[in-house]
């Protein structure tokens, strides 16, 4: 097994935008449950089934749960994105693309995170309009799009992965 070299990543601006971007999208996650919290009845919707009609329902302390796996997420991918020597690629990863490599897989996994976050509001906020009747089920596109919307990042991160060309290091 090629151990990947180690090395240590500064920050692009573009990573520092989407660190921002996910941090301010999960803080406005939490505050919009918290805010809505209690104006929520005992039982709200708990799963939907493909026709987009809730099938199940709980408490309505289930509101929390996807925010809570939200941030959990975002705290291990955040801490992983700190170590992208360890992450699997699809090419060889030494010294002369280490860098190119690692930035790509760095924005990779925080545009996943943003996308993520994205995907849970959603459906708690179409959890939401359901229950105050502001629509008897949710869009049945509305998940398939975003789901297909995470793979869109990742085909593209795979080819442009494949496309990176090692720099000549001076000796």
């Amino acid at each position: 097994m090629n151990k990947q070299p180690a090395i240590q990543l500064q920050r692009t601006i573009l990573q520092r935008i989407l660190d921002f971007l996910v941090l301010g999208a999960l803080c406005f996650y939490w505050v919009s449950v918290i805010n809505v919290y209690p104006t929520l009845p005992d039982l709200i919707p708990t799963h939907f089934g493909l026709d987009g009609i809730p099938d199940t329902f709980g408490s309505r302390n289930s509101i929390f749960l996807l925010p809570i796996i939200a941030t959990v997420l975002v705290i291990l991918m955040t801490t992983l994105s700190f170590m992208p020597h360890l992450f699997s690629y699809p090419v060889r990863v030494d010294r002369t693309n280490a860098q190119k490599q690692y930035s790509m897989a760095v924005s990779y996994l925080l545009l996943t995170q943003l996308i993520v976050i994205i995907l849970f509001i959603l459906i708690d906020y179409h959890t939401v309009l359901v229950v105050f009747d502001k629509g008897n089920k949710i869009n049945p596109y509305c998940i398939p799009f975003l789901i297909v919307a995470l793979f869109i990042p990742s085909v593209f991160h795979y080819f442009r992965s494949k496309s990176v060309k090692a720099i000549k290091l001076s000796k």
